[in-house]
């Protein structure tokens, strides 16, 4: 009975939820490989949210996969290491230092991941925000962030457009009447009025 449970528990268990943390750690290192070199060498202007067959992973499923790495696989292995009541202290120890060193990995990883995007986006929002329209955001990912990024691309070429527009038309017209008429303050068919020319 002890040699068949410690027989499951270190060639069934462990090998099962070591591998599954390495993988998750794989993951983030890809991801972080894919927004730092990959992604903005042949995606940079948006293309990866047409893409068909790349992974669209929201932001919550990020957390939960970070949740399940950081702390739910490794209290359930902590748990079967303390059923086997075979097993001495020292094992524990170790495979803990492991975790902690995986998940703390995985944490570096998963906060540059967030951290990167939302200080362009926070970068170039302050640029709009002044009326300077000539940055982009690279658009990184198929998320949520990669999506905010794009809608902000798109709304900074629509204000460049329109500063565009309001510039030449200001040139053909008084720059009163043309804020006056950008107002939408023009009926269909124009207007009546009562008026002396000099």
């Amino acid at each position: 009975g002890d040699v068949l449970k410690d027989t499951i528990i270190t060639r069934g268990i462990l090998p099962l939820m070591v591998g599954l943390l390495i993988g998750i750690l794989a993951y983030y290192l890809v991801d972080f490989m894919n927004q730092f070199w990959i992604i903005p060498t042949y995606y940079s202007k948006g293309e990866i949210l047409g893409l068909k067959r790349s992974i669209k992973l929201s932001i919550r499923g990020r957390f939960l996969i970070f949740a399940l790495a950081t702390s739910t696989l490794p209290l359930i292995f902590l748990n079967v290491i303390t059923v086997a009541s075979e097993v001495s202290l020292k094992p524990i120890l170790s495979y803990s230092i492991y975790f902690t060193i995986i998940s703390i990995l995985i944490t570096l990883f998963l906060s540059r991941l967030f951290i990167k995007p939302l200080t362009r986006m926070d970068n170039v929002t302050h640029k709009i925000e002044n009326g300077n329209y000539s940055d982009n955001i690279e658009v990184l990912t198929t998320d949520e962030l990669g999506r905010l990024s794009n809608s902000l691309n798109q709304m900074s070429l629509g204000l460049k457009e329109r500063d565009k527009i309001k510039d030449t038309f200001g040139k053909a017209v008084d720059p009163v009447i043309r804020d006056h008429l950008l107002k939408g303050n023009i009926n269909l068919g124009g207007e009546y009025y009562n008026a002396t020319v000099l």
